[in-house]
């Protein structure tokens, strides 16, 4: 019964039976979801400056967006199913280096109460500008990768399936694409560019809400709104923290009441995470579905 079930997606590009997919899966969505949960945790941390929380939190979002990544790419050769994991940890990577830079060599125009930072004790602007421009550089190899995989996706297969796999990297990876495209610019002293990259971030989550199986966070109010998906909506509003936090960076001296309302958001953001890991399952089975619904193992990999 399961060699029936056996599609493109598992007999041309894996070696295990559906069954080890379905779990890898499942794996996958957890390890993801912890990764996120973990990351969201870390960034209200440093912006808070408080990085006896934030180190051990990106070291964790790192290790299980790591393990999500390679369960995707052991789930399928597909490019455009791996390849939004990969993006998502060459954001996260560039993102740590910068965070642990800035704990260890910089400190804000408007000190925190605690003062928990340089962790070295005394500035240095010297060493902590090298490693931002190496960030800089990073964050804009993340929308470059982007737009040069959609191209080469494109022209390398057949017109039905590069145009359902462009479009996948479009709405699955477009959004980091765009957020590291704010943190470039942000590096960069950019605000207003930034502020660019991170409304058109939140356009981009907005466009792509789907409805929530669990009722939706929004129960009244128009119908464009009704019902949407718990877990975009958490994702829209830790954008909206990072913009709040680009303001007070770039546009406000690191005013610290701006710096606690972008860190508010930010633990919003997480509670609502927190509450919707069946939004993020039903996401990757829709996203899996949608993907390979022209192939007989779908039904087997969505565990329906």
């Amino acid at each position: 019964m399961l060699e029936a079930s056996r599609g493109p997606l598992l007999s041309e590009e894996s070696t295990f039976n559906s069954e080890i997919a379905v779990q890898r899966r499942n794996r996958s969505t957890w390890a993801l979801f912890c990764g996120e949960a973990s990351w969201i945790g870390c960034e209200a941390g440093w912006i808070l400056l408080v990085p006896q929380l934030s180190i051990p939190l990106g070291a964790l979002a790192f290790v299980f967006l790591f393990w999500a990544m390679l369960l995707d790419i052991q789930c399928s050769r597909r490019f455009e199913w791996w390849f939004p994991s990969v993006l998502e940890v060459l954001w996260l990577s560039v993102n740590l280096v910068w965070m642990y830079a800035e704990f260890a060599w910089d400190s804000p125009d408007e000190q925190t109460p605690w003062a928990l930072t340089p962790l070295f004790g005394q500035e240095d602007d010297s060493t902590y500008n090298r490693v931002q421009t190496l960030c800089m550089l990073g964050f804009f190899c993340v929308p470059g990768t982007w737009l040069l995989s959609t191209g080469v996706l494109c022209l390398a297969r057949s017109q039905t399936t590069s145009s359902r796999g462009a479009r996948a990297i479009v709405i699955q990876a477009g959004h980091i694409a765009l957020w590291a495209l704010m943190d470039a610019a942000w590096a960069c002293g950019l605000m207003w560019l930034a502020v660019t990259a991170g409304v058109a971030t939140m356009v981009m989550l907005a466009m792509n809400l789907e409805p929530d199986s669990g009722g939706g966070l929004i129960c009244s109010g128009g119908a464009w709104y009704r019902g949407a998906d718990r877990a975009d909506i958490a994702w829209i509003i830790w954008t909206a923290s990072n913009l709040v936090w680009v303001l007070c960076e770039l546009g406000c001296d690191d005013s610290l009441p701006v710096r606690y309302a972008a860190s508010m958001l930010g633990l919003i953001s997480l509670l609502l995470l927190l509450g919707s890991y069946q939004q993020v399952r039903d996401q990757e089975k829709s996203r899996f579905s949608q993907l390979f619904r022209d192939e007989r193992v779908v039904t087997s990999l969505s565990g329906e």
